[in-house]
């Protein structure tokens, strides 16, 4: 597990793994330039929806901030669903990993 993955060092075929208290979403890499991929898990349930990665937001009890640049845990990633151009914004983050293309051993890649 990781506390914070850096968007701008995800690499084609990179999964991202997020876990929430009541949620775990995929996110695999397409097009790390403009971070293009596919979602699934969640309120996506098991389909694969073409979606955009765009950080994440920090709640305070404050205030909120965007970090486009990372995923970290106690933050909440942003999705925009390329189909209905609507915003996905998950529950705050418990668990978050990354497993690189050249690790993936025995998952199906796409």
């Amino acid at each position: 597990m990781k506390k914070e993955i850096a968007i701008n060092d995800l690499k084609a075929k990179d999964n991202i793994l997020i876990q929430t208290q009541k949620s775990e979403y995929c996110f695999t890499v397409i097009d790390p330039v403009r971070m293009l991929g596919l979602s699934s898990g969640g309120v996506l349930l098991n389909r694969n929806h073409v979606a955009f990665l765009r950080g994440a937001l920090i709640v305070d009890s404050a205030f909120a901030i965007k970090n486009p640049s990372s995923l970290a845990i106690e933050a909440r990633a942003i999705f925009y669903l390329e189909a209905d151009h609507e915003r996905l914004l998950t529950s705050v983050v418990n668990g978050l990993d990354q497993i690189g293309r050249d690790e993936m051993g025995g998952l199906t890649q796409l």
